[in-house]
C-alpha cells in the first residue's frame, strides 16, 4: 500500500514523517494519509477519504489539488 512505500522511501532517505504532507482522491490513499503529519483531498473524493483527512478543498480534481498546492505548499 502506498502508506507503505512511503514509510520505505522516508526509511531510506533516513527522515520522520514530520513535515509530510499527502494529497489522495481514494481508499488506497488512505495508508499515507496514515504516515503522513499532514493529509488532504479534493471534494470528490470518496467519504471514508474525507473523514480521514486533515483538510478537504472546496474543488474537486486538479482545481482541488491546485488549492491544496497552493494553500498548504506554496505558502
Amino acid at each position: 500500500n502506498k502508506g507503505f512505500g512511503v514509510r520505505k522511501v522516508l526509511e531510506l532517505l533516513g527522515k520522520t514523517p514530520e513535515r509530510i504532507i499527502a494529497i489522495g482522491d481514494s481508499e488506497v490513499d488512505i495508508g499515507m494519509f496514515e504516515v503522513a503529519d499532514f493529509s488532504a483531498c479534493p471534494s470528490h473524493a470518496p467519504e471514508e477519504v474525507k473523514k480521514r483527512a486533515d483538510y478537504v478543498a472546496s474543488k474537486p480534481y486538479s482545481e482541488g489539488f491546485i488549492e491544496i498546492a497552493e494553500k498548504f505548499l506554496l505558502s
